[in-house]
């Protein structure tokens, strides 16, 4: 049974070796995909896209300057976004060139019929799901709702709508590309257990280098939010979450 949804892969232009060993299990397991070449931004944000940014709410945000490479990597997201909206794909998988596929992804995607979603995250960090908000795949596997907001954008499928949510959200870049605003309030589901994996220390990162080497000082959150209803159905539902990365 084929793929039939598209697959971006996540690039630079000069990022060859780095990528290989994903276009290689990807072929191995035939599966077509599109290299999308990311905006560069190690020299410098091209002046075309500054209008697309807010350094100043970055910096308000980050209590840091947000580095230029930062920026090209949130903005590389949000044109996969709108090429997704524009296309008018119903869905969509995104995967970062250092991303590393398992065996049954192939499995997974071929099988792939539903689209009561809008992002399903193939690899995540500090996930914390609801166990009876749950997805049941035809290739058995089994992805629950994100209750908090979680991290990595290494590979995640989204549907047309989760694009044009994230795309209305996204602008100005004001935030690293780990999600524009807070997915768990959109139709976000984690699968378990993970069917990619972000390639650690083995690849250099493109973006280490431009952010501080000390945390930044904990800013306490104002006593009001204790008296807010949104607060406390946070808290409750966090409450009865579970941590699955």
């Amino acid at each position: 049974m084929p793929v039939k949804l598209p697959v971006y892969i996540l690039t630079l232009a000069d990022a060859a070796e780095r990528r290989q060993p994903l276009v290689d299990a990807l072929d191995e397991m035939g599966i077509p995909f599109t290299l999308w070449h990311g905006v560069e931004g190690r020299r410098g944000l091209p002046a075309d896209y500054a209008h697309m940014i807010d350094r100043a709410a970055a910096r308000k945000k980050l209590r840091r300057e947000m580095g230029d490479g930062e920026f090209a990597c949130a903005l590389s997201h949000h044109l996969i976004y709108r090429d997704i909206v524009e296309k008018s794909h119903p869905l969509a998988l995104v995967l970062e060139d250092d991303a590393r596929i398992t065996p049954d992804l192939r499995n997974f995607l071929a099988q792939l019929d539903r689209d009561d979603f809008d992002l399903v995250l193939l690899d995540h960090q500090n996930a914390r799901i609801i166990e009876n908000e749950r997805l049941q795949f035809p290739s058995g596997q089994i992805a629950y709702r994100v209750i908090v907001q979680p991290y990595l954008t290494s590979a995640y499928i989204v549907t047309r709508q989760g694009a044009v949510a994230l795309v209305e959200g996204s602008l100005p870049i004001t935030a690293p590309a780990d999600w524009p605003f807070d997915i768990s309030h959109l139709r976000t589901y984690a699968i378990d257990p993970r069917m990619v994996r972000q390639q650690g220390g083995s690849l250099p990162s493109y973006l280490n280098h431009e952010r501080p080497n000390q945390p930044l000082r904990r800013v306490r959150p104002p006593a009001a939010r204790f008296l807010t209803a949104a607060y406390w159905r946070k808290k409750f539902r966090k409450l009865r979450s579970r941590r699955i990365s």
